[in-house]
Order: C-alpha cells, then structure tokens, then sequence
C-alpha cells in the first residue's frame, strides 16, 4: 500500500510540495464531483522488433519472437502520460486507476477537494501486443513463403491501429474511480488508449 501511495502521489501530485515541483495544479475548491483521464492527442506509439529464434529453419517453423525492447524499458514502452483529475465538493476520499498496469490507489481522506495533474500508467497487455505481431508475422511468412527479411519483395513491417472502436484484442481497458468524503461513489469511467503499434521483422 505505502507503494501505491508514492506511484500516485508522485504522478498525479496529490501532495503540495509534488504539485510545486512538477508545475501541477492543486484547486482549492469544487463545483462538482467527476474524475476523469484523457489521453494526449497523438496516438500512443509502440515500436517492436521481432526475429526468429530459430533462424535458418524452414520459413513455415519459424518461431518469431520480439527481441526489442525488453524488461524495464518494454514495461516504459507501454506507459501513457494521461491527463487526470478528480473533484469532490465534500472532498476526495480516495481515488485509483486500473488497467494492464495493476491497481493503484491514493486516499486523501478529504485534504483536497480537487486535484490535476498527470498519471504515468502502464496502458496495455504486454502478451496482446506480443500476440499481435507474432501473428502478423506468422502471416507475412507465409505470404512470402521465405522468411520476410531476406525475401525481395517481402513485406517485413506493418503498423496496426487500436482504439476505442479496435480495441487492442485481450488487453485490459484503463479504469478510474473513486469516493467522496460524505460517501458518495465518483462516477466509474472505462478507456480504451488509442495506439499505433508498429511490429517490425529483423534478423
């Protein structure tokens, strides 16, 4: 729990001293009660880079499998800057958000009434994006009937879409929610990110 408070308080600026060094508003008072994230204009992009592990097998066994990135920097790869805020008119009680990235929850106990600022959440599945290029690259195998990178001809890049009306297969949406001080729920709100994953094929 005491992780969870810092991972929040760190990114959404719930604590004075924070919302002065990160230059993130702290309101004084609330007109009313909402919570609310909003992703940044530009479509989240993701980059990966495949290759066999078998290298040298027959184009219908090769296994592809995603070399770049890896570890903390795919786990950073798959972060979005959302723009939160939340407004209590009794004041905040608690507040968390949910997705791919786990559950991570601040409570307040009523000290602020609004707050703003901004949430680095890990925004999808990692397996979802790992399942789509492999299957890409399944099929752009096939299609050359040779491994992709060495083909002439071939085709060893594809970039695909996601968003709220392609939802990025078996990834979980971002949820926020919340409570107020006098008891009452904050209205629970589902995203889906949009995203531009582009899947490419090396060897």
């Amino acid at each position: 729990m005491r992780l969870k408070f810092c991972i929040i308080a760190c990114h959404l600026a719930m604590v004075p001293a924070l919302a002065s060094a990160q230059s993130l508003g702290v309101e004084s008072g609330a007109a009313r009660d909402y919570i609310i994230l909003k992703q940044p204009q530009r479509d989240h992009e993701v980059i990966l880079r495949l290759r066999p592990d078998n290298p040298g097998a027959a184009p219908r066994k090769l296994r592809w499998e995603r070399w770049d990135p890896n570890g903390r920097s795919y786990t950073e790869e798959r972060r979005i800057r959302w723009h939160a805020s939340a407004s209590c008119k009794s004041g905040i009680d608690w507040i968390s958000i949910k997705g791919p990235g786990g559950t991570e929850k601040q409570t307040l106990n009523g000290s602020r009434k609004a707050i703003a600022g901004r949430s680095n959440f890990e925004s999808f599945d990692s397996n979802a994006l790992d399942n789509v290029c492999k299957n890409w690259a399944r099929q752009a195998t096939q299609a050359c009937g040779e491994d992709p990178t060495i083909g002439p001809g071939c085709v060893n890049q594809k970039t695909f879409h996601f968003g709220p009306n392609n939802p990025l297969p078996r990834s979980q949406v971002v949820e926020v929610n919340g409570r107020c001080e006098n008891g009452s729920n904050l209205p629970r709100r589902q995203y889906t990110p949009r995203l531009a994953l582009e899947c490419r094929l090396e060897n």
